[in-house]
């Protein structure tokens, strides 16, 4: 699907943008896991063969879109759908991307807070950079989603760095709200 379109009438800007294509990935996987209807899972294979050939790139972390490479959006790595992807899609490493995905969620991360900016740069340390107006090491719009993101990973697979990235985040918040 074209990442900007005008209503319905017309496309305003082409290519995939990856966290959406995440979305549907899961919303294919949550259909099979409730159903066990193959034609879902068959889908998803399919689906995913796309993703990994447009919107993952060599260093096996996620493209911004399937139309440019860089900056990199931290809040586009949707951790535990890549979990979910990889127990269900075996041909491709989508494990490799999820753990890819948390180192650069780890060094992206603000010292004090925990917090990821909007946008970064597409090599360590991953460095907040401004985008389109982002504004440096900003937690924004598209930030605000990549807590709740890595929550989920955890609460599903219970993996240490999303936890220990987490309590980062937490630690600022009860010092900020007193407890």
């Amino acid at each position: 699907m074209n990442w900007k379109i005008n209503g319905c009438s017309g496309t305003v800007e082409e290519g995939a943008a990856t966290d959406a294509e995440l979305d549907v990935g899961l919303a294919l996987a949550m259909a099979y896991k409730q159903w066990g209807d193959e034609k879902y899972l068959s889908d998803l294979k399919s689906f995913l063969a796309k993703v990994w050939n447009n919107e993952v790139d060599g260093a096996k972390l996620l493209k911004p879109g399937s139309q440019f490479a860089s900056p990199y959006n931290p809040s586009y790595a949707s951790i535990g759908a890549l979990r979910v992807f990889a127990s269900l899609d075996p041909g491709h490493d989508w494990n490799a991307v999820a753990d890819n995905s948390m180192n650069m969620l780890a060094k992206n991360a603000h010292s004090t807070t925990g917090l990821p900016s909007d946008w970064c740069n597409t090599s360590s340390p991953y460095a907040p950079v401004d985008f389109k107006g982002s504004g440096n090491s900003k937690f924004g719009f598209d930030a605000a989603r990549t807590p709740w993101r890595v929550a989920l990973s955890y609460i599903w697979f219970g993996k240490d760095a999303e936890k220990q990235w987490l309590n980062k985040i937490g630690s600022w918040i009860r010092t900020k709200t007193g407890g």
